[in-house]
Formats: C-alpha cells, structure tokens, sequence
C-alpha cells in the first residue's frame, strides 16, 4: 500500500488493481479517519492521565499545601528523573540559568552510570537465569520421553 501512496486515492487504486469495488466516497473516509483520530486520541489520554495521577500521589508532598502549578512541576521533574535519570536535574538548572559547580555535574554522571549499569547488570542476570531454565527444559525432555516410552512398551504391559 505503501508505494502507491498515502489516503483515499491510494484504496481506490488498490481496489481497481485487485478488483474490488470502490470504497467509500472522500467524505464518509474522512469522517472515518476523523472518528478513528478521536477515538485512538481518547484511548491514548485515558492511560496517560492515570499515570500522571498515580505520578502525582507517588511524588509531591503529602504534608504541605502547595497549588497546582507545584504539583505539576513535582510531576513532570519526578518524570524527567526516571526516564533521564540525575542529568535531568543540571538540565534543569541550565534552563534556569543556575550556576554548576563541576562537582554536581560529576556527581550526577556517576550515578547515572551506576544507575546504567546496575540496570544492565539485573537485564543480563535475568536473560541468563531465563536461559538456563530453557536449556534445562529442553534436557529434561528427552528423559521424560525416554521414560514414558519405557513404561508403555515394557515386556507384560499389554
């Protein structure tokens, strides 16, 4: 579908290469597309306001009365943090024009490099445990087969 392009036009010409009838004229296909955009959007935002909700009950303040406006900024930094890690904070104080001293910035790099690491340490561990379980399976297999092989075709049974 890709190379004879993109909309309507394209799944009229796929149509008539395939012999098929014609689709639906320009305007039920944009009100289709139009009825799929709003759904897909609705579906998409029902999850990610959930997250931000829970996000928010995870990382702002509990004790402390603080407007709308901290709460989100509570959100979007406590984000920032775990998708980025600890160079999101000397992004953030860039931003803000905030002098850094080196040793901030170096401390920030070295725990997202043990951060970085211990993630790919667990991610490996995990593969290799899953791994040898497989490879186990696949050994014991033979055996049972061999064993219930042995059991229906030993001398007496029938």
């Amino acid at each position: 579908m890709r190379y004879i392009g993109q909309g309507l036009p394209s799944l009229e010409m796929f149509c008539s290469l395939m012999c098929l009838p014609n689709p639906v004229c320009q305007k039920a296909y944009d009100q289709i597309n139009a009825k799929i955009a709003d759904v897909s959007e609705a579906l998409a935002n029902a999850p990610m306001k959930k997250a931000a909700a829970e996000e928010k009950n995870y990382s702002c303040p509990k004790l402390i009365e603080s407007g709308i406006n901290v709460t989100k900024i509570a959100a979007f930094i406590a984000a920032c943090e775990y998708n980025d890690g600890s160079k999101n904070r000397i992004d953030l104080m860039c931003a803000l024009n905030l002098k850094i001293n080196k040793t901030n910035n170096l401390n920030c790099v070295n725990i997202d490099k043990v951060r970085k690491s211990t993630a790919k340490r667990q991610v490996s561990e995990t593969f290799l445990e899953a791994r040898k379980a497989k490879n186990l399976k696949i050994l014991k297999e033979p055996e049972e087969c061999k064993l219930a092989e042995s059991n229906i075709y030993a001398a007496g049974a029938f």
